[in-house]
Order: structure tokens, then sequence, then C-alpha cells
């Protein structure tokens, strides 16, 4: 195996290479988390891993509760299935409200003043979906100051004490839901058990990885990482490419066509969830896709390297899609790009037109 192996090996777990993963609610299970940062773009990395899939197909998802909106893990914004919430939340909650406490002492939030919040909110969600302003309408009836972006830990808090999680879509915004009465399961896994879940999941959809990668991407403690693969099973196997052990699951070394393109949505668990991103990102393009703060650019993916950046602009008729690439391409390479941007169309029950820069 080589880095091209390597990246391919990325491509196909992740099910850009389009596999057999049918609906959101499966690539959710299949990806163990995808992140959500950007919801607009997240609903496309849906669509292009998923066949048949479209826009209005992943909101659907999401008013039924097949995919659920929450923050975990790193934690950010991620897409999960329900069968994997409550675990997964289990594993990053009691850890990530520790690391809140600082931000808490400096908004002035108590916990009298967040448990108060709680109880507010238990109370106005029964049976409803609300967008935030909404939420901090009431809170501020209830006398919680929810200015100087109060209002958004006040929600994380809730989301890490199992309260609440996405609604129904309201436009393109989100609403926010009773976790309880979007999910069913128990939760029934022991934390070893979880953990394995967690590692099995990860290295099998996005590897080849390494143990940092997943680190990073889980936001695990050093001491959980090593009880996480010890629980994986049998399934996973390691590689050692120029001195560096790769993990991932059983598979075979797939090959990419040369003339394959795709438009990869900002924040792409592709790029983003990995600590070394060279297989697929060059180290001199690197900054122009991935900013000094952390912003993760929609990029275009020629065969298995990122080769420019897209960003889609909404007219009456048709999306129009903006390339600026870093290089020249070849006359196939166009025809896939093209074909790409007609995949994004479709997604969004538009006509597309291609432009370079």
């Amino acid at each position: 195996m080589n880095y091209n192996d390597i990246a391919n090996q990325r491509l196909a777990n992740q099910q850009i290479i389009p596999g057999t993963i049918a609906d959101p609610k499966q690539l959710a299970e299949w990806m163990g988390a995808l992140q959500a940062q950007d919801l607009r773009m997240v609903k496309w990395a849906f669509g292009l891993r998923t066949q048949g899939t479209n826009l209005k197909t992943v909101d659907k998802a999401i008013d039924e509760g097949e995919i659920i909106r929450t923050h975990l893990l790193r934690p950010t914004w991620h897409f999960v299935s329900p069968e994997y919430i409550i675990p997964l939340l289990e594993l990053s909650a009691p850890r990530l409200k520790s690391s809140l406490k600082h931000r808490q002492d400096f908004l002035g939030l108590t916990p009298e003043i967040l448990d108060e919040s709680i109880i507010i909110i238990s109370d106005i969600l029964k049976g409803k979906d609300l967008k935030i302003e909404d939420i901090a309408h009431e809170l501020k009836k209830g006398g919680v100051d929810t200015d100087n972006h109060g209002i958004y830990h006040i929600l994380l808090w809730a989301e890490l004490s199992f309260i609440i999680c996405s609604g129904k879509v309201s436009g393109n915004r989100q609403t926010y839901a009773l976790l309880k009465d979007r999910v069913h399961q128990d939760g029934s896994f022991s934390k070893e058990e979880a953990l394995g879940m967690l590692a099995k999941t990860y290295f099998t959809s996005h590897g080849p990885a390494t143990i940092k990668d997943f680190s990073w991407w889980s936001g695990l403690p050093v001491r959980d990482i090593k009880i996480a693969l010890e629980n994986s099973g049998n399934e996973l196997e390691s590689i050692e490419v120029n001195k560096t052990v790769y993990w991932s699951g059983k598979n075979n070394i797939h090959d990419i066509p040369d003339d394959f393109a795709c438009l990869l949505p900002a924040f792409d668990e592709l790029i983003i969830s990995y600590t070394d991103r060279s297989a697929v990102l060059t180290r001199a393009d690197h900054k122009k896709a991935v900013s000094n703060n952390g912003i993760f650019r929609p990029v275009v993916i020629i065969r298995n390297q990122v080769a420019g950046l897209w960003k889609a602009v909404k007219s009456k008729e048709k999306i129009i899609i903006e390339l600026s690439l870093f290089r020249k391409v070849k006359k196939t390479e166009k025809a896939a790009i093209e074909k790409a941007a007609d995949d994004y169309g479709r997604f969004l029950g538009k006509m597309t037109e291609v432009k370079y820069s």
C-alpha cells in the first residue's frame, strides 16, 4: 500500500465512489458521525454518498428523526443515527461539560441558571420544534439572560445534558426538539462496547487512518483510545506505510478511474477527519483549501486529489458552479467535473452551469 492506495481506499470507504448505501440513515450508521457545522453543505454530503438521494430526501430524514444533528465528539455539530446518539453522548458529554466551566464563568451562567434553563426548555419544547430565537424569547420571559451569546452555550449544555437535539427542518434552519421525543433507543451500551463500536465504525468507514487521526476525530482521551481498539473486534487490520501504521476494515484496494470527479462539500469528512491530509491534499494547496482559522472550503476532487475550489451561485433558473482550479485540466477531467456539477444540480432539483475562473 502507498499514499495513492490510501487516497483511493478512503474515497471508497467514505462512499464517495458510488457504493451500496441507499439512504441518509444508513450512511449515518456507516460513518458513525458526519461533521455538520454547515447545515446546507452537510446535506450535500449525504447526497454525494447515497444513491438517488435529493435534498427533499435528506430533509425528510431529518424531519422523521432518521438522522439527528447535535454537538458531540470534539465537540462540533454532527449528524448521527438515533441508534448511536446516546452512546456517543455518553462518551462525549462528561468530558465536554468539564471543558465548558471557564466559558460558563465568563458568561455568568451559574449551575443554578443552567438548571433553570433546562427546566424552561424542557417545558416549552413539549410536543414542539422551536427555532433558537423562539427558545431565547421564552428563556428571557423566564428571567434567563440569553445575550452575549449565552443562548448558544445554554443550548449546548442542554444537548450535552441529553435534553434536546435537532427537530424538523424549517426552511434551511434547524429547530430544536426534546431528545426523548426524537430518539427512542435505550442506549444500552457499556462504555467498553461504545468505545469499541466507535473505533470499528471510524476505521471501517474512514480508513486507512492512524490512531492519531482517530484521536482527533473522536476527541477521546488517550486512555480511552486503547480500550476502543481492544474492543473493536477482529474486523480491523493494520498496515505500515513509510513507518506509519494505518488501520482500516478488511477491504480490498480500490482503483479510481482517471476521469472521476466530484464536488466535495465544506467541512467534509474526507478532509476534516484526519490529522494528516496529504494523501488527498498537497501541502502546497492546503492553505487554499483550509484557512488558518479552520474553515474547510468546498473542494473539487479529480480522481483522488483535491484539484480546486468551488462555490454555488443561485439564479432563478439554475445553479452556477464557479470553479477556481489549482491546475489546468484535461478534456476528460473537464467533462467529469461538469458531470459532478450535474449531480449536485440533480440533488437540488436545478439545472447547472459551470464557470471556470
